[in-house]
């Protein structure tokens, strides 16, 4: 990661025992940049260390979720009421499910 960070323009992983069994090793380390860069959003911006605005912006989008999901149990008429029907139960299951659904795809092999 500190490899993107720093604008690098060409990476090169070494995996574990590379030389004994390459292709598998060199899958795991192309496979652990990939994730890298994913799920840390980092390649995402051109210069992600260019300034504050990057990281203003994905708050904002945050606080802007949050503040809908309060303003719609406030129109409910509050906590109590939201969890007596069930919204926050709702919620959560809806929720989970995307995520076990996100994360439950088929693999592509290399």
């Amino acid at each position: 990661m500190a490899a993107v960070l720093g604008g690098t323009q060409s990476l090169h992983t070494n995996g574990r025992d590379e030389a004994l069994c390459p292709r598998k090793r060199l899958q795991i380390a192309l496979r652990t940049q990939q994730i890298i860069a994913h799920e840390s959003g980092v390649t995402d911006t051109i210069d992600p260390l260019a300034g504050p605005y990057y990281v203003e912006s994905l708050t904002d989008q945050l606080e802007a979720q949050a503040q809908a999901y309060i303003d719609e149990i406030d129109r409910m008429g509050g906590a109590l009421i939201a969890v007596e029907e069930g919204y926050i139960q709702q919620q959560i299951q809806e929720a989970a499910y995307h995520y076990q659904r996100a994360t439950s795809r088929p693999k592509n092999k290399l």
